[in-house]
């Protein structure tokens, strides 16, 4: 089924429960209630879009696809090649999944979507698409960064907003009519479920679909795997947030260039070449340069175009540091792209 480009007026709790629009429910209860209609909660806005599969597993997944079968035969070889070399050069915070080659793209999971849409693709993909192309991909990938913020105000999630109906707008240009389907529609609603509930990543499966495997080794036998499971969560259950923090706010520090940029409360960028118990020893740079100025200037949202031989020696103090950068090679110089939170 193919969606619109544009949302319709928003159906409400009321329309909901007084079957306003009786084609969108099923035949038995069009003059019956469903038993969720008897809690004190809002129909139409208490149930959240998840977005690791909306989003990465929906539209991020389809979107990737579609850009490799675009590809000629020796372009989509070098992107895979470009594309796998970057595992080495994202930070130990990316302990699971690390960029791979493309042949095996039938087989990537949400989390691999979800690094090529937030960190990896506005690099990789910038001489693989026409200028056009590239700034589309742009909207969908700065919108869910915006939306993905713990810092993110209103104005900040009405652009994102913006960017992402633009998104939806012209996915028919460069993907086809037919593959605006369902998850490509739900990007125009996202925004206000972000007002609603907070950042993307508050409400998205990813905790959860995480826990999973814990959960599965809990069950030793094939019966009574339920009464299993909830023995040894009462025993054993941490909330899956709860990992300790140090100091520098939970992120590892380290000589090596994956583990090394970091932004600094004073606005400057930090590479680090020594450690010393509380204080860090390295480069500092001034100035970087926006990757992209469209459809806004990069740097806005802290990815910078870095010139790596402009730094000056100093040493600061680790609670200094704001926070950490993933770093990307780009030509002669690096990309640096804020590390999200979760």
């Amino acid at each position: 089924m193919v969606f619109s480009p544009s949302a319709a007026k928003p159906r409400t709790d009321e329309d909901f429960r007084l079957r306003k629009n009786k084609e969108f429910h099923k035949k038995n209860f069009v003059d019956k209630r469903l038993p969720v209609e008897n809690l004190n909660i809002n129909l139409a806005k208490d149930f959240p879009i998840d977005a690791m599969h909306v989003v990465d597993l929906g539209v991020m997944k389809r979107v990737l696809n579609c850009i490799v079968e675009q590809l000629p035969k020796e372009q989509r070889e070098v992107f895979s090649e470009q594309y796998a070399s970057l595992a080495s050069t994202l930070p130990s915070e990316f302990t699971g999944r690390r960029t791979r080659a493309l042949k095996n793209l039938k087989d990537f999971k949400a989390v691999e979507y979800r690094t090529f849409l937030l960190h990896t693709g506005q690099v990789v993909l910038k001489q693989f698409l026409s200028n056009e192309q590239y700034k589309h991909f742009l909207y969908f990938s700065v919108g869910i960064r915006i939306l993905n913020s713990n810092n993110a105000t209103a104005e900040c999630i009405n652009l994102a907003d913006e960017y992402l109906k633009q998104f939806v707008k012209k996915f028919s240009t460069f993907y086809g009519e037919n593959q605006r389907v369902h998850n490509v529609h739900c990007l125009l609603h996202l925004a206000q479920h972000v007002k609603n509930f907070g950042p993307l990543y508050k409400f998205s499966a990813y905790k959860y679909e995480n826990f999973n495997y814990q959960i599965t080794q809990y069950a030793k036998k094939p019966s009574q795997i339920l009464e299993q499971i909830a023995n040894m969560v009462g025993r054993n259950w941490k909330h899956p947030d709860a990992k300790e923090k140090d100091c520098t706010g939970g992120f590892k520090i380290s000589m090596r260039d994956r583990d090394a940029y970091f932004k600094l409360k004073d606005g400057t960028i930090l590479k680090v070449l020594a450690i010393n118990n509380n204080s860090v020893k390295g480069l500092r740079f001034h100035s970087a340069q926006p990757l992209f100025t469209e459809p806004l200037d990069s740097t806005v949202i802290g990815i910078v175009l870095l010139n790596i031989t402009e730094g000056n020696p100093c040493e600061i103090l680790a609670s200094e540091i704001k926070f950490k950068y993933i770093c990307l090679p780009y030509a002669e110089r690096i990309v640096l792209t804020p590390l999200l939170d979760k």
